[in-house]
């Protein structure tokens, strides 16, 4: 059984690609995708205030306060 598992794996597909190298391909992005959402919600940060004066908005991102000057509304 192992033995056709790696004739199978090593035919091309349609697309001349060997089929073990698009899964490790597939295998790589999903890891890639999970850790870009990780660091996504690591991210995230929280507006704590507007300043009255210049408009600013101050949000807080893993404990560091940064200022921001112009926003938009995010697009869903």
């Amino acid at each position: 059984m192992q033995t056709i598992q790696a004739e199978k794996s090593s035919q091309p597909n349609r697309s001349g690609r060997p089929i073990a190298e698009i899964a490790r391909q597939e295998a790589r992005l999903k890891i890639e995708k999970e850790n870009l959402e990780k660091e996504k919600s690591v991210l995230m940060g929280t507006a704590s205030n507007q300043d009255n004066q210049d408009g600013a908005l101050e949000i807080t991102v893993s404990g560091e306060k940064y200022r921001c000057l112009r926003f938009a509304k995010a697009k869903k």
